[in-house]
């Protein structure tokens, strides 16, 4: 992990530490929040300028947040997100600026039908005035299936990333 230079002074370290749970604690909060449908707060947790983007969507700015987050997560009965993992794979004390990986699954209801996702956030994140937010995080999915189709799909090599199986 990369993190801004040589300082190795105790103050420099507790920074570094402190960073790391900080954005450990945003990205917890993101999951709670998106999932609690407080997007005022879920938006508080990126910059002004802060984008989130997914397959061929993309929102920017805190209104573009917001009505992206309304208009999306208003087609699901409820959502329940887990983390699984969050690694910081940089952070630049100097420059207020960190980046990371998250991974975990994400439940959600259609149509009173319960869908699993595998998710994937490669974010960047941003210091501003003492606080860490979310400047860029891009949301992948290695699959987003129905319970009921997850075996099938799973043989069928639908399920992304996973090749046809050629022995039929």
């Amino acid at each position: 992990m990369s993190t801004g230079g040589n300082d190795n002074t105790l103050a420099t370290r507790i920074d570094r530490i402190e960073a790391r749970h900080a954005l450990n604690d945003l990205v917890a909060n993101y999951f709670l929040r998106v999932d609690a449908r407080t997007y005022d707060s879920l938006a508080d947790l990126f910059t002004a300028d802060g984008t989130f983007a997914f397959a061929h969507m993309k929102a920017s700015g805190r209104a573009g947040l917001l009505e992206f987050w309304q208009r999306r997560i208003a087609n699901y009965e409820f959502t329940y997100h887990y983390l699984h993992s969050h690694v910081i794979t940089s952070i630049d004390l100097a420059a207020n600026t960190a980046t990371g990986i998250v991974t975990g699954h994400a439940e959600h209801a259609i149509d009173a039908t319960c869908v699993l996702a595998a998710l994937r956030y490669d974010d960047q994140y941003a210091r501003e005035n003492g606080v860490w937010r979310i400047r860029t995080r891009t949301l992948s999915t290695r699959y987003f299936l129905p319970w009921n189709e997850m075996a099938s799909n799973f043989r069928e090599g639908a399920v992304s990333g996973r090749p046809k199986d050629t022995k039929k």
